[in-house]
């Protein structure tokens, strides 16, 4: 089997506020220094592991060459008007799903047996599994704060590659809705449900684990996540 790891990071990140709240307590410097503590508990949990990181910001030359001295496929987002302007939205998710939805479409191929998708910054732990999230055959999550309605954690998540068409179509959906809400008022735009809450609904079908082994610094609050 073929494991994928697709890490989507916005590393130099602009300095006007999200809508409910600051877009990043940490320097460019920072967050540069704990993508790499992601890539490293990747080749330190699943050795084999193809990874791809797509970043969302320009860089400087330095940071960039080592990044691609650290993953298998480095691809910068940040030319791309559409994923520029999602990426330095108030609306907090927006970026994730373009950029998620351009890897799935245009750079994750065949290669890939089973994906992995894990938010830049974010690292494995010591209780991650690669056998307990490949266990459900299906699109796999950790739990969210709520069932009904439900939300799901998206910090890491996985999925088989059969099911690409069915998240490009759900991640198309999306970007169809943050649209429409970044054309709104500020207003209009705070009652936009979170990425969490979206996502699920556009998915046929999912699997939602208790724990998957994956924690990191919340960037708007400096707090540990865990799950």
């Amino acid at each position: 089997m073929n494991i994928c790891f697709l890490i989507t990071s916005v590393i130099q990140t602009i300095s006007t506020s999200l809508v409910y709240g600051p877009r990043s307590y940490y320097t460019p410097y920072g967050r540069f220094k704990q993508t790499l503590h992601t890539i490293s508990t990747i080749r330190e949990h699943v050795p084999d592991a193809r990874i791809y990181l797509a970043e969302g910001s320009r860089l400087e030359k330095s940071y960039e060459e080592v990044l691609e001295s650290y993953v298998d496929r480095y691809v910068n987002l940040a030319d791309i008007d559409y994923i520029e302007k999602s990426v330095n939205s108030v609306l907090k998710g927006y970026g994730e799903a373009t950029q998620t939805h351009y890897m799935l479409s245009y750079i994750i191929g065949n290669e890939c047996s089973y994906v992995f998708k894990i938010s830049g910054r974010y690292y494995l732990n010591e209780a991650f599994s690669l056998e307990n999230m490949l266990k459900p055959r299906q699109i796999a999550f950790c739990k969210g704060k709520s069932i009904d309605p439900p939300i799901v954690s998206t910090v890491l998540y996985a999925f088989p590659s059969a099911k690409i068409p069915e998240l490009i179509e759900a991640f198309e959906k999306m970007i169809n809705i943050y649209d429409k809400y970044e054309s709104e008022g500020i207003i209009l735009r705070a009652t936009l449900p979170h990425f969490e809450r979206l996502l699920p609904q556009f998915l046929v079908e999912y699997f939602v684990l208790p724990s998957v082994g994956v924690e990191g610094l919340v960037s708007s609050y400096q707090t540990l996540y865990k799950c």
